[in-house]
């Protein structure tokens, strides 16, 4: 195991963050962000007394153990001390798990960490690794990593709203697994104090009613994933995490290759199959009442390369971007421009041929606080928490 200087008893710390982020500002020395130090006090107002070696630049820092993110502290004074400097910083835990004594060696990063990382070479590797499946804080939802890439957007079908299909690229994100449910938002509206949403008539229905998707106004979604730390996902984020395929096919160019995602047109591939979907097909064919299903209905079929459930059919879904035009779409559609939200997915309601991932609708008549004809799932941007516990060699 790779040992740093001055560290005696590595038992307890890991003071190598595996995934060490790197100054990316060509205008300065490249310098690694990882600092170590060793706690001289603890007061019970959370003041604590660090020793270290290191000239610190900035004022707040992570604590990491375990390769996680256990407390945070920001610095109010810093003095020398000999050769070496004395931090007075106010200490916040932010994993109840983790205790902190005097005598203690810790390992920090800045809190301004670049959103680019790279790293050393006796550390170097070609991505960050996350954990594929995690459960978020606040709402307590499984949520599936969907993997950064080059991904196809739309398609070069008939000239229509989803015309031309265009390449993008997107970072690593999560998505919740399943749409919100009744009983989901019927937590958040506890918590907060919200108004319950108009298609419920009043809470007794969501209690009588928790697995099936919740019906919302735009501007409720959107209050909900801010409650639950996530957000919205844009149009682009939400079609990716829907593709039966998750594989990237190698695309040569003049100066060697990229990868490129090419999507399906549905979640489990490109075949029609009204087996697989809570469509117009479907009840007609089963004999049943159309309407909302339970939020895991089809989780064996209605399932995308990248673990999501049901984003064919069911409840149509929010997403936070305005409908608008692709460039170079020259379809004259005055709906077109920031009055309109894209919903994906089509619902219940839909044939299973309007229920494609590439589909586009809009939600937002007569307006974006009235109109409750979709439901939602959220998206996050990864953080420490969320790195794949791996081992990894730190030998040179």
């Amino acid at each position: 195991m790779f040992k740093m200087a001055g560290f005696k008893n590595l038992s307890k710390l890991i003071l190598i963050f595996f995934l060490i982020p790197v100054i990316t500002d060509l205008s300065a020395s490249t310098a690694v962000y990882i600092y170590k130090g060793k706690i001289d006090s603890i007061r019970k107002d959370s003041i604590i007394t660090i020793i270290t070696d290191e000239t610190l630049n900035d004022t707040g820092f992570y604590i990491l153990e375990d390769k996680k993110k256990v407390a945070e502290f920001s610095i109010l004074s810093i003095a020398p001390l000999g050769k070496k400097f004395k931090i007075i910083a106010e200490l916040k835990i932010t994993d109840k798990k983790f205790k902190i004594r005097a005598g203690q060696e810790i390992g920090f990063v800045t809190l301004n960490v670049s959103s680019k990382l790279e790293y050393p070479d006796f550390l170097r590797k070609d991505e960050t690794e996350y954990k594929q499946n995690i459960i978020s804080k606040i709402d307590t939802r499984e949520m599936v990593l969907i993997n950064k890439g080059k991904t196809l957007i739309g398609n070069n079908g008939p000239v229509n709203d989803e015309y031309p299909q265009h390449e993008i690229y997107l970072d690593d994100y999560y998505m919740d697994k399943y749409e919100v449910s009744n009983s989901d938002y019927l937590k958040f509206v506890k918590v907060t104090g919200s108004a319950a949403p108009r298609s419920w008539n009043d809470i007794s229905f969501a209690e009588k009613n928790p697995d099936l998707p919740v019906l919302v106004s735009y501007y409720e979604a959107e209050k909900y994933a801010k409650w639950a730390g996530k957000r919205l996902p844009s149009e682009n984020e939400w079609e990716k995490a829907g593709s039966g395929n998750s594989k990237y096919e190698q695309i040569k160019v003049s100066d060697g290759y990229y990868e490129l995602l090419r999507t399906t047109r549905f979640p489990w591939g490109n075949q029609v199959n009204e087996d697989f979907s809570n469509s117009r097909e479907y009840s007609k064919k089963n004999n049943i009442n159309p309407g909302l299903m339970p939020i895991k209905s089809f989780a064996k079929q209605n399932i995308s390369a990248f673990g999501t459930i049901n984003m064919s059919g069911n409840a149509p879904e929010w997403t936070s971007s305005w409908y608008d035009s692709y460039q170079n779409n020259r379809m004259n559609n005055p709906l077109f421009g920031k009055k309109l939200k894209v919903i994906k997915g089509g619902g219940w309601f839909d044939s299973i041929i309007d229920q494609t991932i590439q589909k586009r609708a809009y939600g937002g008549i007569p307006n974006l606080t009235e109109d409750n004809i979709a439901g939602f799932r959220c998206m996050k941007i990864p953080d420490y928490d969320d790195i794949s516990p791996k081992d990894y060699s730190l030998s040179r």
